[in-house]
């Protein structure tokens, strides 16, 4: 079966994250290209000055990546 990586990490003023599977799935058959789950966390990321990358896995399967602020810009 497939296996999940979570790995979370403060760097600075911002949390890192990144979740990597070793599933069959690849950036041809993303999410992205249907529905609005990865989208819609992305849109939400960039609201608070933060970001989201997809990638295909090291192996197989895919890696989401990014980073959020600590504090958002909208907090002041």
């Amino acid at each position: 079966g497939a296996i999940a990586r979570l790995r979370l990490c403060r760097r600075g003023e911002a949390i890192h994250f990144s979740i990597e599977d070793t599933g069959k799935a690849s950036l041809a058959a993303s999410p992205l290209r249907e529905g609005h789950g990865l989208r819609n966390i992305g849109e939400r990321l960039r609201v608070v000055g933060g970001r989201i990358d997809i990638a295909a896995g090291s192996e197989s399967g895919l890696t989401v990546s990014g980073e959020v602020p600590r504090s958002s810009p909208a907090a002041g």
